[in-house]
Protein backbone atom coordinates (compact mmCIF):
# COMPACT_ATOMS: atom_id res chain seq x y z
CA UNK A 1 0.00 0.00 0.00
CA UNK A 2 1.07 3.73 -0.67
CA UNK A 3 0.76 4.34 3.35
CA UNK A 4 3.25 1.26 3.65
CA UNK A 5 5.84 2.79 1.26
CA UNK A 6 5.51 6.76 2.43
CA UNK A 7 6.73 5.13 6.24
CA UNK A 8 6.48 8.13 8.47
CA UNK A 9 5.87 10.64 5.27
CA UNK A 10 2.41 9.46 4.94
CA UNK A 11 0.38 12.45 7.02
CA UNK A 12 2.92 14.90 5.57
CA UNK A 13 2.03 13.53 2.22
CA UNK A 14 -1.69 13.11 3.06
CA UNK A 15 -1.59 16.70 4.08
CA UNK A 16 -0.45 17.69 0.46
CA UNK A 17 -3.08 16.00 -1.21
CA UNK A 18 -5.74 17.99 0.83
CA UNK A 19 -4.32 21.00 0.64
CA UNK A 20 -4.58 20.66 -3.33
CA UNK A 21 -7.68 19.43 -3.20
CA UNK A 22 -8.90 22.01 -1.50
CA UNK A 23 -7.04 24.01 -3.70
CA UNK A 24 -8.71 22.97 -7.16
CA UNK A 25 -12.26 22.87 -5.42
CA UNK A 26 -11.58 26.48 -4.78
CA UNK A 27 -10.58 27.23 -8.69
CA UNK A 28 -13.30 24.58 -9.76
CA UNK A 29 -15.55 27.47 -7.47
CA UNK A 30 -13.93 30.73 -9.22
CA UNK A 31 -14.63 29.14 -12.99
CA UNK A 32 -18.13 27.96 -12.11
CA UNK A 33 -18.12 31.61 -10.54
CA UNK A 34 -19.72 30.23 -6.91
CA UNK A 35 -20.66 32.60 -3.92
CA UNK A 36 -18.75 33.13 -0.96
CA UNK A 37 -20.71 29.93 0.66
CA UNK A 38 -18.95 27.40 -0.97
CA UNK A 39 -15.80 28.61 -0.31
CA UNK A 40 -16.24 28.10 3.75
CA UNK A 41 -17.75 24.82 3.14
CA UNK A 42 -14.95 23.75 0.90
CA UNK A 43 -12.59 25.26 3.95
CA UNK A 44 -15.01 22.93 6.80
CA UNK A 45 -14.37 19.62 4.09
CA UNK A 46 -10.58 20.68 4.36
CA UNK A 47 -10.35 20.90 7.39
CA UNK A 48 -12.43 17.53 8.14
CA UNK A 49 -10.22 15.78 5.71
CA UNK A 50 -7.05 17.03 7.82
CA UNK A 51 -8.59 16.01 11.50
CA UNK A 52 -8.94 12.67 9.60
CA UNK A 53 -5.36 12.80 8.44
CA UNK A 54 -3.52 13.65 11.58
CA UNK A 55 -6.07 12.49 14.18
CA UNK A 56 -6.54 8.72 12.86
CA UNK A 57 -3.79 6.24 14.58
CA UNK A 58 -2.62 4.69 11.21
CA UNK A 59 -1.86 1.22 13.28
CA UNK A 60 -5.55 0.72 14.33
CA UNK A 61 -7.89 -0.88 12.04
CA UNK A 62 -10.69 0.37 13.43
CA UNK A 63 -10.12 3.85 13.42
CA UNK A 64 -8.87 4.23 10.05
CA UNK A 65 -11.76 2.59 8.59
CA UNK A 66 -14.20 5.30 11.03
CA UNK A 67 -12.14 7.68 9.31
CA UNK A 68 -12.61 6.03 5.58
CA UNK A 69 -16.40 6.04 6.15
CA UNK A 70 -16.40 9.44 7.29
CA UNK A 71 -15.09 10.87 3.86
CA UNK A 72 -19.16 10.22 3.14
CA UNK A 73 -19.65 13.32 5.50
CA UNK A 74 -16.40 14.90 3.36
CA UNK A 75 -18.65 14.43 0.31
CA UNK A 76 -21.73 15.94 1.48
CA UNK A 77 -20.05 18.85 2.91
CA UNK A 78 -18.77 19.63 -0.39
CA UNK A 79 -22.34 18.88 -1.77
CA UNK A 80 -23.77 21.47 0.07
CA UNK A 81 -21.48 23.74 -0.26
CA UNK A 82 -21.63 23.38 -4.08
CA UNK A 83 -25.27 23.96 -3.31
CA UNK A 84 -25.12 26.61 -1.41
CA UNK A 85 -22.48 28.81 -3.53
CA UNK A 86 -24.90 28.28 -6.57
CA UNK A 87 -28.20 29.62 -4.65
CA UNK A 88 -26.96 31.92 -2.60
Amino acid sequence: SSALALGKRVRPVLSGLVLAKVGCLALAGVLADLATPYYAGITIAGAHSMKHVWWTNLNDPKQCLAAFNGNTLTGAIIWAAIISGRLL
